[in-house]
């Protein structure tokens, strides 16, 4: 999953990049590792919460959210979601990317189980 998650951000960031783009610092410092809490489970959902993911640049700090392999959210800045509308008795992985919105991302993967009927 973070080779595809990888993938997709290198295509992006290519798709988004001109020779007059200076987003992509090669100095830049990538943010601080964070870790994902689940809050709760539901019968058709779940909270999460995390913490946050320090940039010693000083650079703002958004988050995307996948769950399944699936961008549920993108660039936020909330430290929690809340998932609605799965199935129960059901396992679901998912991953936070923190982004620097200079190239530094880093993140962290989290799995749940909804809850039976």
């Amino acid at each position: 999953m973070k080779n595809y998650l990888y993938l997709i951000l290198f295509t992006f960031s290519l798709i988004n990049c001109s020779s007059e783009d200076d987003t992509i610092d090669p100095d830049n410092i990538a943010p601080g590792p964070f870790s994902v809490t689940i809050l709760e489970t539901r019968i058709d959902g779940a909270s999460i919460e995390w913490t946050e993911a320090i940039d010693i640049d000083d650079d703002p700090v958004t988050y995307s959210i996948y769950l399944n392999d699936q961008l549920v959210s993108i660039g936020g800045t909330a430290l929690t979601y809340n998932f609605n509308g799965l199935d129960p008795e059901t396992l679901y992985d998912g991953t936070i990317v923190a982004d620097d919105g200079r190239g530094g991302i880093s993140e962290d993967d989290f799995s749940f189980v909804t809850q039976t009927i």
